[in-house]
């Protein structure tokens, strides 16, 4: 099975996505009434963890999100899942889900064209990013792979999904809203990037989204857990008394493009990076005190 391992049962692959360590973050998770993940991607934690009471989503790429509202409609979903499996995999298809979507569409086929090209992109174009630059057909046989393993995860995901609700307000006006003691927030936020670079957001999300988020993580009264890589702006974490803890994992992109063996060979040291997992005082004071038996042993990160 693809995209990166079967840790968590995500439906395409994306760069910097957590499958490696869902299991091994929602396994630790403080009990908790309500989940709130600002920052979705693939929602890979959402999908390892166990449904709780209150689920709330939201992502700064409207595409990605129109995938999820998809999944939650019956009638859409069944369309979306005859379009994967009729969709030619070829070059043109994929430069045509770049183009915008047409206008005079309905709101129902609005959302399913939003989220079918979407999905084309990220499946038959290269290294899970949004939007990638390159076709990832040839002699691979990774696209129809993916292709298989999205179709094969497509109902498990969607049955997942019933109830979590779907919020397309600003991700700070989202963690206001839902701020109580008994929230758990999962922030895992777009890499840092310098000034004039986009994130697969297609936004920029640089120092000053960054230092916003964590003033705004500090002043929660919900337990928080921000996963990233290190970086000083989060060394202030450290000072405020929050516990860190460091994951060694492969890239994604260079992980399976030697899996698959288009690089061949074996994983370099450079290859891997460290995956930094930031707890609240009262998110690490409320983890289960007994852990799964696949989280004392590290998951499979």
């Amino acid at each position: 099975m693809g995209f990166h391992g079967d840790g968590s049962p995500v439906l395409f692959p994306w760069r910097g996505g957590k499958v490696r360590l869902a299991h091994w973050i929602a396994d630790r998770l403080p009990p908790h009434r309500a989940y709130v993940e600002p920052f979705a991607g693939t929602l890979a934690v959402l999908l390892a963890k166990r449904p709780s009471p209150v689920e709330i989503i939201h992502d700064g790429n409207l595409d990605l999100l129109a995938v999820y509202r998809c999944l939650q409609d019956e009638a859409c979903a069944r369309r979306l899942y005859r379009r994967l499996g009729w969709t030619p995999i070829h070059r043109e298809e994929w430069a045509r889900s770049r183009s915008p979507v047409p206008d005079g569409l309905d709101g129902a086929d609005e959302e399913l064209e939003r989220a079918a090209r979407f999905l084309v992109r990220l499946l038959q174009g290269f290294g899970g990013k949004e939007p990638s630059g390159t076709w990832a057909g040839g002699l691979s046989g990774d696209l129809v792979n993916r292709l298989i393993t999205t179709r094969s995860r497509f109902w498990r995901v969607a049955r997942r999904l019933r109830g979590v609700v779907i919020e397309t307000a600003p991700w700070r006006d989202i963690l206001r809203r839902y701020d109580r003691p008994d929230t758990i927030f999962y922030l895992d936020p777009p890499y840092l990037v310098t000034s004039g670079e986009t994130t697969q957001y297609g936004l920029e999300f640089g120092e000053a989204e960054h230092r916003a988020l964590l003033d705004a993580a500090m002043a929660l009264r919900g337990m928080v857990v921000i996963s990233g890589y290190d970086h000083p702006l989060y060394r202030r974490l450290d000072d405020a008394g929050w516990w860190r803890e460091n994951r060694r994992v492969p890239v994604n992109l260079v992980g399976r493009t030697a899996t698959t063996g288009l690089a061949g060979g074996r994983l370099r040291e450079a290859d891997y990076r460290t995956e930094c997992l930031w707890w609240s005082p009262s998110a690490w004071n409320g983890r289960p005190r007994q852990q799964t038996l696949f989280a004392a042993n590290g998951g499979d990160a």
